[in-house]
């Protein structure tokens, strides 16, 4: 897993979340375009990485484009443990909804990237920048290792954490913590690497 302090030393003094230079706001709309990697980060809060859903759907992405046949199990027990106590008129279509999504997404030809366009922004919140609708859009965003996404602010309200100990508390196995925690590498490696865009 990352470690927060550890990553935030490494681009500190760089990054201020607060500090929104880096972003181009749209003079019809408070639109905002954000570089991928900075919207990433600001996904980390009161020293958490509170939307590690990306980090599954992003490897769920993964999987599936490796094998079209991959049964997006890791994927459909977060979604069901996300979604406890409310119904579920059919647990198995927001599967074929994420496979219709990616495949969407990945077919410029057929305008499949339009979603990424400033009419269709991320919404956040207007506080701490975590994402409240989007997270499907943002893990694309992030395996394409697109430049930038477009974000919107919601509501000042910050949406319940998916970090790490949330997937610990709902009883999720040693692979699929395993598989989490090597996804929280992988995103270390790549805001590292991206720093100047943060």
């Amino acid at each position: 897993m990352i470690d927060i302090n550890e990553l935030q030393t490494l681009l500190q003094p760089d990054v201020d979340k607060s500090d929104l230079s880096p972003v181009k706001k749209y003079k019809k709309d408070s639109i905002y375009a954000l570089s991928t990697a900075r919207h990433l980060y600001n996904q980390i809060h009161k020293n958490e990485f509170y939307r590690a859903d990306i980090l599954i759907r992003k490897y769920t992405i993964e999987q599936y484009l490796n094998d079209k046949s991959y049964d997006f199990s890791l994927y459909k027990k977060m979604q069901k443990t996300r979604v406890a106590g409310r119904k579920m008129k059919n647990p198995g279509k927001f599967v074929e909804v994420f496979k219709k999504t990616i495949n969407g997404f990945l077919h410029p030809e057929e305008g499949s990237l339009e979603k990424f366009n400033p009419r269709k922004p991320i919404a956040v919140s207007r506080k701490e920048y975590i994402i409240q609708d989007g997270s499907h859009r943002t893990s694309i965003a992030y395996y394409l290792n697109l430049p930038n996404v477009y974000i919107r602010y919601k509501s000042d309200n910050t949406c319940k954490p998916y970090g790490r100990d949330w997937f610990i508390k709902n009883n999720f196995n040693e692979e699929e913590i395993f598989i989490l925690d090597e996804e929280y590498k992988k995103l270390k490696e790549y805001l590292i690497s991206h720093k100047n865009e943060i």
